[in-house]
């Protein structure tokens, strides 16, 4: 392999890798604030209406459990349950866990994305000053990219599945592993 290619493969590969991430990150921050607003609905839903829990309890068992788990907490603390006030919050509750569940998604794949994304761009700029001596051993060449580009083919792959996360959460309803 020659210089040129070698030091064009390993420069592409890390600044691809890199706006990939950059745009997948970009694209997680403008969905999760759709959850937050769902948690700041619930705390503001729950204040003045359970006199014996807090709101941030509340909310904590909305998004853990959903209804069913505010529902045995308000229980718990002896509050009595108004019919009207359960069915208008039935929904917002399952929303929150739906959101919560989500939030966790997205960040435990984005963070699994990013370590081999890291480790990539790492791997390509270390490489980058011996290129000199990777041009003139094949065998080395051949084996560091292809090191580089099966992790680059990793992140790829970790991108895709945060991407139908984000495209479609419904089909994404276990917990983040």
């Amino acid at each position: 392999m020659s210089e040129t290619a070698l030091y064009y493969t390993f420069s592409t590969i890390a600044q691809t890798l890199a706006a990939a991430f950059g745009v997948l990150a970009v694209f997680v921050v403008l969905r999760l604030p759709a959850a937050e607003a769902v948690f700041a609905a619930a705390r503001e839903a729950f204040k003045g209406r359970a006199d014996k829990a807090s709101p941030e309890v509340l909310l904590h068992a909305a998004q853990r459990g959903g209804w069913d788990s505010v529902q045995q907490h308000l229980k718990e603390v002896g509050h009595v349950l108004d019919e009207s006030w359960q069915r208008a919050l039935e929904d917002l509750c399952d929303a929150a866990q739906e959101g919560w569940s989500l939030r966790q998604t997205t960040l435990t794949w984005l963070r699994r994305s990013l370590v081999p994304t890291l480790m990539a761009i790492a791997g390509c700029f270390g490489a980058l000053p011996f290129v000199p001596a990777l041009s003139c051993h094949g065998s080395w060449a051949a084996v560091s990219v292809a090191g580089i580009l099966g992790l680059s083919l990793l992140c790829l792959a970790l991108y895709g599945r945060l991407i139908l996360t984000l495209v479609d959460p419904a089909t994404q309803k276990a917990k983040p592993p």
